[in-house]
């Protein structure tokens, strides 16, 4: 799959690649531009996505043993008016667009068994480890917030919180996303939960 990311570099030298590969406690995770697999407000999948998933993506599933969660993730902006009647919230949408990709993957003969659809909508947005690393406490299974950034009480200090990882256009591009993740088995190694995002690259 490095050899593919390579190869679009080179057919985009200008732009960024449609997707990208990280490691996490979770498992080896496979990044898609939303923006190269998905029309804006849709879930009809583009044919570019599909190309991607019957050359890349589904290979490399049929050749593993584990378990594939796909998940559609957003940016913090509101859903448009003209798309509200499709989809209430980034919610309804980002999740969509998980069912859509793991129905194709299905159609395509993966054992439906094996597939997790999934969608976060914008509260795992990329980079939410360095908002873990500034304050450990943060866990977005409990924790909401209104603003940018807090303030501790006792100590004064500031903190990011997940609305400062969707404050630019280039972010918010990035996190419009559907991930693709190889889920790590716990024997495998220390173990991770269903929402466990700790990159390691």
């Amino acid at each position: 799959m490095e050899d593919a990311i390579e190869e679009m570099k080179k057919e985009n030298p200008q732009g960024d690649p449609p997707i990208d590969i990280q490691t996490s406690s979770k498992g080896l995770i496979v990044n898609i531009k939303g923006d190269f697999a998905f029309p804006s407000g849709k879930a009809d999948m583009k044919s570019e996505l599909k190309t991607l998933l019957n050359d890349e993506i589904i290979p490399r599933i049929e050749a593993s043993p584990f378990q594939i969660e796909v998940a559609g993730h957003s940016d913090s902006d509101p859903m448009p008016k003209k798309w509200q009647k499709f989809y209430a919230s980034n919610w309804e949408l980002s999740a969509a667009r998980g069912a859509t990709v793991v129905r194709y993957l299905i159609e395509e003969g993966v054992p439906a068994p094996r597939l997790v659809a999934a969608g976060y909508g914008d509260w795992y947005p990329r980079g939410i480890d360095s908002i873990r690393s500034e304050n450990p406490m943060y866990n977005p299974l409990t924790l909401t917030w209104d603003e940018k950034i807090i303030i501790n009480e006792e100590t004064g200090k500031t903190a990011p919180t997940v609305l400062s990882l969707n404050s630019t256009k280039k972010q918010k591009s990035s996190n419009r996303r559907i991930q693709i993740t190889f889920i790590q088995p716990p024997h495998h190694g220390k173990g991770r939960s269903a929402t466990s995002y700790e990159e390691d690259s």
